[in-house]
């Protein structure tokens, strides 16, 4: 589209969400990704400055790489005043107010989604979101469950209720939820069926796994994040700062979820949690 019209903004937009969404997805390098994010969403924004849909996808920059809150949150802001009908910046808006801890603000910014975008299986599924951050994991599995009954095969929903069964003690379930998205979300489903091994005690499987994805990163992008959760798992508490440290220096996008994570939960007492913390920008 943007070699056919380069003025066209939309184009832009459609090029910065992609590059976005590759690395908050895990496919790619995010210190490559955001970078190219960041640069077609102000060219969209040079084109036209008034785009709610520009300003949702540098507030993702802002957001995911930079770690520049209050930038991000006033770009979803302006996303949301300037279309009020935008269902995806209310959805990415969401996202951020998880992170800082904001989850009754956030229940209510996914409501508004959900009345523009009523059919939405990602907004169905998000909704169970902040009930998990809040470790309110039965009244989670209810809403992945809904999304669920309406799509068995919604990738998005298996994964979410593996985390959330994870946290239950229901380790095999676990494991099932994450095999079967494991096309959809490669690493990071990997990563989290070695954390629930490695809890219900097969720690060779979890080693396996880490073993596999550690042989995979010299090819591919793996996100120190990933490899952190599985150490966590498996109690190396070492081993997990080193990589939450390689996840700071390289600016991985999942470590804005450090505050609300529950599978780092036991290294929150180390007075190095609480300096990674503050290093990435959290107060308090």
């Amino acid at each position: 589209m943007i070699r056919l019209d380069p003025n066209f903004a939309g184009g832009w937009v459609g090029l910065a969400d992609s590059c976005a969404l590759l690395a908050e997805y895990l496919f790619r390098d995010p210190q490559v990704m955001f970078p190219e994010a960041r640069s077609a969403a102000l060219r969209a924004l040079e084109l036209d400055h008034e785009l709610a849909e520009a300003h949702a996808s540098l507030a993702e920059v802002h957001l995911y790489h930079e770690w520049d809150w209050a930038a991000a949150e006033r770009e979803y802001k302006l996303a949301i005043r300037l279309n009020p009908n935008y269902s995806s910046a209310f959805h990415f808006y969401a996202w951020f107010l998880f992170t800082q801890g904001r989850f009754d603000e956030s229940l209510q910014i996914l409501r508004r989604a959900q009345r523009i975008d009523p059919g939405s299986l990602t907004l169905k599924t998000v909704m169970g979101l902040p009930h998990y951050y809040q470790r309110q994991y039965e009244r989670a599995i209810e809403h992945y469950s809904q999304a669920l009954e309406m799509d068995d095969d919604f990738a998005q929903a298996h994964y979410y209720l593996g985390e959330s069964l994870i946290m239950q003690g229901r380790f095999d379930e676990a494991v099932v939820a994450f095999r079967r998205v494991a096309t959809a979300h490669p690493q990071q489903a990997q990563a989290l069926e070695a954390f629930a091994h490695a809890r219900a005690g097969r720690e060779d499987e979890a080693r396996q796994i880490l073993r596999g994805l550690e042989e995979l990163a010299e090819a591919k992008y793996i996100s120190p994040y990933c490899l952190a959760r599985i150490h966590a798992g498996l109690r190396d508490f070492e081993k997990a700062f080193a990589q939450l440290e390689r996840g700071f220096a390289e600016r991985a996008c999942w470590m804005i979820f450090l505050r609300v994570d529950p599978f780092l939960d036991e290294l929150r007492n180390d007075p190095r949690f609480t300096a990674l913390l503050d290093r990435v920008g959290f107060e308090g």
